[in-house]
């Protein structure tokens, strides 16, 4: 480790389950593919009565076919955003962030007046039955469309990532 450099946030094991959910969904994808391709193929699959009619065969196909292309870019994209790890360069002030990729890791610099927004959210869902909390930070920085995702349930090791919002 750089002695230059201070980390100030690592999503530590919280990554390990964001990894397992992403490839599972990777390993979902390839499979609603194909049970797209065989319904439109094969339309004793889709129906075995013989009231099956081609246009149900072809709906059902696509959706599943795009239903697959839908999870598989979403997963880039938010592995994209999924911050990693944040430090920061004590003699620059420039901040690297590390955000999660198919292969490896992204590597991202900015400095306090990259920043355009920060919004700190408690994550908190309640349906009835499930209760949910997930406390999450968007950092939104210039010349990026979506914001970065720093994940609360990671380790904060310094309290400065909230001296990010004060430039």
């Amino acid at each position: 480790m750089d002695s230059e450099s201070k980390t100030i946030f690592s999503a530590g094991r919280q990554v390990i389950k964001v990894r397992f959910v992403v490839y599972g969904l990777l390993l979902l994808a390839p499979v609603l593919f194909w049970a797209g391709t065989l319904v439109i193929g094969d339309p004793y699959v889709y129906n075995v009565q013989e009231q099956s009619s081609p246009a149900h065969q072809y709906f059902w196909g696509t959706l599943f076919m795009m239903m697959s292309a839908a999870i598989a870019a979403g997963i880039l994209v938010y592995q994209d955003c999924y911050v990693t790890s944040l430090r920061q360069d004590k003699t620059t002030g420039l901040f690297t962030l590390a955000t999660e990729s198919l292969i490896g890791r992204r590597v991202h610099s900015f400095s306090y007046q990259d920043i355009k927004g920060w919004r700190e959210d408690s994550g908190e869902y309640y349906n009835g039955k499930f209760h949910i909390v997930a406390p999450y930070i968007s950092l939104r920085l210039k010349g990026r469309f979506l914001p970065f995702i720093i994940d609360l349930q990671g380790e904060v090791v310094e309290e400065e990532i909230y001296t990010l919002l004060q430039r």
